[in-house]
């Protein structure tokens, strides 16, 4: 009886830990299942927030890249921008040092070409003096003149020490004799009033650069000429050089009057003024210079002189009386 009473209460007693367990598994798997929803929210709120820092992050990405590209685009120009004026400024050195190379190689040369103008100046100054030379020691009276004609106009200035000596030593005597024999026919030319004929024939003289007592008389017997034929431009310089020589010279005082109307034709009046003055001093008797003197003085008180006023009118007299 207890055995049969006993079984269904273990049966209860199963069944209702069964039942139990059954609730219990049931209870589990609810919860289960809600933290499994739970976690798939967790999850999928995970998975959101991930997406929006990935987009985040994306953009911050972008940003930071586009930052990255403008900087780099700013740097490479600005670095654009200095080596292209580095350049040109290297470009503008280099321009400057080109010209100054330029300059210097023209310099160059033109200093070139001057010395080689110099050489073939030599070379042709020293072939002339040669055939000068030839001719100054040739037996023929006429060449010997050609030569010495030729050894007046050669510019010396060209030739070494020894050519010079050499045409100097074999012109010397030649020239003194050619000089002294223009001398004679320039006086001969000026004895008959010739003064074309006279001036040409002092022109040789003086071009064989003579020495000696007769150069003074030649200069002025040359200035008086010139003053004659109206070349007084001419005349001055061989009248002050013989004025120059002092007044002891004969015909000093004549020269001195020529020198000072040669002045005064070309139109140097204070000069002439001075001349005067100082001839004047030297020969005081000489009416012609103190004539002159006088002439310019009043022409030049003449020319300073206020211009005379017209006298007044005379008044009108009152109508009526």
């Amino acid at each position: 009886m207890s055995e049969t009473n006993g079984t269904p209460k273990g049966q209860d007693r199963d069944f209702a830990e069964l039942k139990r367990e059954i609730i219990e598994s049931r209870n589990l798997i609810i919860k289960t299942d809600n933290l499994l929803k739970n976690l798939q929210a967790e999850l999928k709120n995970v998975a959101k927030k991930g997406a929006e820092q990935y987009s985040r992050t994306w953009l911050a990405t972008g940003v930071a890249y586009a930052i990255f590209a403008v900087m780099a685009i700013a740097i490479g120009v600005l670095a654009a921008r200095v080596a292209v004026g580095a350049e040109k400024t290297r470009g503008d050195q280099l321009a400057i040092e080109q010209a100054e190379a330029k300059k210097v190689a023209t310099d160059a040369r033109a200093a070139l070409e001057r010395e080689k103008k110099s050489i073939q100046d030599r070379q042709t100054a020293s072939a002339q003096a040669l055939k000068v030379f030839k001719q100054l020691s040739n037996d023929k009276m006429d060449v010997r003149l050609k030569g010495l004609d030729a050894s007046v106009k050669l510019d010396q200035s060209l030739l070494s020490e020894l050519e010079r000596a050499a045409l100097d030593d074999r012109s010397r005597l030649l020239r003194k004799e050619a000089a002294e024999a223009a001398l004679d026919k320039a006086k001969s030319a000026f004895r008959r009033q010739d003064m074309k004929a006279a001036v040409e024939s002092f022109e040789r003289y003086f071009s064989f650069r003579p020495e000696g007592k007769e150069v003074l008389n030649a200069h002025f017997l040359a200035g008086a000429a010139y003053f004659e034929d109206k070349a007084f431009a001419k005349a001055v310089p061989h009248l002050e050089s013989f004025v120059a020589g002092g007044k002891t010279q004969r015909n000093h005082d004549y020269g001195s009057a020529l020198l000072g109307q040669s002045l005064e034709k070309i139109g140097e009046k204070t000069k002439a003024i001075a001349v005067y003055e100082k001839g004047l001093a030297d020969h005081p008797s000489n009416s012609v210079m103190r004539n002159r003197l006088n002439s310019l003085k009043k022409n030049a008180r003449d020319a300073i002189a206020p211009a005379p006023t017209a006298p007044a009118a005379p008044a009108t007299p009152p109508a009526g009386n």
